[in-house]
């Protein structure tokens, strides 16, 4: 392990998230997002944490299975049954700006008859969430994203956590990176978006991220970023 706390690329597994691991995510999701996801979901309509989880979990599943993204786990090589930081990405193949955690995801994509759920079903799913709130914040960014990239394949991340006793040590790098490093080993510039959080910008900064004029917690990143001139 790194020194002052840091942990190394040689101690950091990254793998494929599957199904298996909804639970996990969600877990994760709640500890890591505990601000935001009590937000979506204030008190007068929270049920217990297990069937926080139970409902989060379901809900996210099926984007899991779609194509053209990418769901990555991070995990300790000492301890890989915990997963300690977690990213999603849609990829330039996507083909649309539109959030997989979105509710509409399940009628857009079909989910609702793959899954085989029922309108009781489903309605339980988002029982608990503010669902104008939640909906209302993530088609912001999406419609941000086609009234700068138009119809252009972008890499597009949603979401990025670390659980907070690993945050600050260098987890969620390793995550963007991962995906970063295989876009600059192109030929040709891709763009990447995201939603930032002002704890995060510096991170992004550092690979070249900008922050748009429209909404400064929306950044883009054209291409690597570039040195200053000799």
């Amino acid at each position: 392990m790194a020194g002052d706390g840091k942990l190394s690329r040689e101690d950091v597994i990254l793998s494929p998230v599957t199904a298996d691991d909804a639970i996990a995510i969600a877990e994760g999701t709640y500890a890591a997002m505990k601000r935001q996801m009590d937000n979506y979901e204030p008190e007068e309509l929270r049920p217990a944490h297990q069937v926080r989880l139970s409902r989060f979990a379901k809900r996210m599943t099926p984007a899991f299975a779609m194509p053209h993204t990418k769901w990555t786990k991070a995990a300790l090589k000492s301890n890989p049954g915990l997963i300690i930081g977690y990213c999603g990405w849609t990829t330039p193949e996507f083909g649309k700006a539109f959030n997989l955690l979105r509710k509409d995801a399940a009628t857009e994509f079909g989910w609702v008859e793959q899954q085989g759920w029922s309108q009781a079903e489903f309605d339980d799913m988002w029982a608990g969430t503010d669902v104008g709130r939640w909906q209302e914040h993530l088609i912001l960014y999406d419609n941000l994203r086609k009234e700068l990239l138009g119809s252009e394949g972008h890499w597009f991340l949603e979401p990025l956590w670390v659980l907070p006793e690993y945050q600050g040590r260098g987890v969620g790098g390793m995550l963007v990176k991962e995906v970063i490093e295989a876009i600059d080993s192109q030929d040709r510039a891709v763009p990447v978006c995201l939603e930032a959080s002002k704890e995060g910008k510096p991170l992004y900064e550092r690979l070249g991220f900008i922050s748009v004029p429209e909404n400064p917690s929306f950044m883009v990143r054209k291409g690597p970023p570039r040195l200053p001139a000799s």
